[in-house]
């Protein structure tokens, strides 16, 4: 059997077949295209490095970073110990509110304890002026009706050591001679009210 060899057929350069090779080449100045593209960027911007962060190139310092730790160590030792003093005045703030509070109960109650014995006093005080006041009056009708009973005899001469028994036999003699009968048991009392000095009265 003899061997048949076939032919390929003829490329066809049709407008469509150039300008799919046109889409599919590569360009070869990328640099240049890059430059003609509105949407690509030839610029690539780097992210800012703070200033805190270690440099390229170089180790961090570790003596720097122990002394920042001693340094806040100490710090936070001497804040708790200052937390510590605080809660010891906290306690003692306490302690001296309670006596204070105590010691306010007391004058509280001594307090309502002298009023009282305030209040029982003006009671006292109010009960005793109105009993010296119907003794007043007590003494006051009792004047009145002994005011009816009494005489008043003027320009008696002064003896020396006077007393009542003298007076009374004075008044006696004194009413026999008006013609008046009267006894000693008919007087209540007896008695000389103030009048002038005695030397005024020796002298005359």
């Amino acid at each position: 059997m003899a061997n048949i060899q076939r032919t390929p057929p003829k490329k066809l350069n049709t407008p469509n077949t150039t300008v799919r090779q046109a889409q599919t080449q590569s360009e070869p100045d990328i640099s240049s295209a890059v430059l003609m593209s509105e949407n690509v960027k030839a610029k690539r911007s780097k992210r800012h490095r703070q200033d805190s962060s270690p440099k390229g190139g170089q180790d961090f310092d570790l003596q720097t970073l122990h002394e920042t730790l001693t340094s806040l160590v100490a710090e936070v030792k001497e804040i708790k110990a200052q937390n510590c003093q605080i809660k010891i005045s906290n306690t003692e703030i306490c302690k001296s509110n309670s006596d204070i509070v105590q010691s306010m109960s007391f004058m509280n109650k001594n307090f309502e304890e002298m009023r009282k014995e305030i209040e029982n006093l003006k009671k006292e005080r109010t009960e005793q002026r109105i009993y010296i006041e119907s003794l007043e009056k007590k003494i006051n009708d009792l004047q009145v009706k002994t005011r009816s009973s009494c005489v008043e005899i003027r320009n008696i001469p002064y003896k020396e050591a006077e007393t009542t028994a003298s007076l009374i036999q004075t008044v006696t003699n004194i009413a026999e001679i008006v013609g008046m009968n009267v006894s000693a048991s008919d007087f209540r009392d007896v008695y000389r009210l103030p009048g002038k000095p005695m030397q005024f009265l020796r002298d005359r």
